[in-house]
């Protein structure tokens, strides 16, 4: 389901997870490991109820306030139709210290591998690099639906040679894929893949994904 590689910048904030279900458990488990992001139970005794993330199913949350005299979390509901949104959510605002987001913004890198990058009021929060147009484009489709923000924008790279028709083609399931909130703006490539001196990081040598970090820093022209 994902692509090549997955990486989470610096957790900020503890996820903790109360879900009575068992498939839905599994599921955002699975999804919160993939991000590689550190995440607890809720049990009595633990101090877990007054800072963080809470992710939990309506059980789950009946039992969080039972246990807790009082939930100080960002709380977050699911159920078996929101279970990639609420996660994709969680990754978002466990890296960042607030719960209000001013500006997101995406930037692709689109070629044979598509690197993206995703950046929450200047933080860098996430960065991948998929081989299928489908991944990139879902994965970006999730994180755009499911976090508020007062300004979304996605931009991408024109490729430095002649446009193609699959280029023009991607450009359009862009369009289709992202919510109606979202600018989607084209950014020129020119040494686009030189790395930012305030963004980069050691963690990420890939060209696609560098390339997609500086992408997303500059202003480009609406579609």
């Amino acid at each position: 389901m994902w692509g090549v590689s997955i990486v989470a910048y610096k957790q900020r904030r503890r996820i903790v997870v109360s879900i009575y279900d068992a498939k839905l458990l599994y599921r955002v488990v699975e999804l919160l490991r993939s991000f590689g992001l550190v995440f607890q139970g809720l049990y009595p005794g633990v101090d877990a109820c007054n800072r963080g993330i809470l992710i939990a199913d309506k059980e789950g949350l009946e039992y969080a306030q039972q246990i807790c005299k009082d939930i100080r979390m960002n709380i977050l509901r699911l159920d078996s139709s929101t279970i990639e949104g609420t996660v994709f959510k969680a990754v978002i605002l466990s890296m960042l210290e607030n719960d209000k987001i001013h500006t997101l913004i995406a930037g692709i890198d689109y070629g044979k591998s598509i690197g993206v990058a995703l950046l929450a009021d200047g933080a860098v929060v996430y960065v991948g690099k998929f081989r299928l147009e489908d991944e990139a484009l879902n994965t970006l489709s999730q994180f755009f639906k499911s976090v508020e923000a007062s300004k979304k924008i996605v931009r991408i790279g024109i490729p430095s040679t002649i446009i193609s028709k699959s280029f023009e083609s991607f450009i359009e399931k862009l369009n289709l894929a992202m919510p109606s909130d979202a600018i989607i703006e084209l950014v020129p490539e020119v040494r686009s893949n030189k790395p930012s001196i305030l963004l980069f990081n050691d963690r990420i040598s890939d060209e696609d994904i560098s390339a997609a970090l500086n992408i997303a820093l500059r202003s480009g022209s609406n579609t």
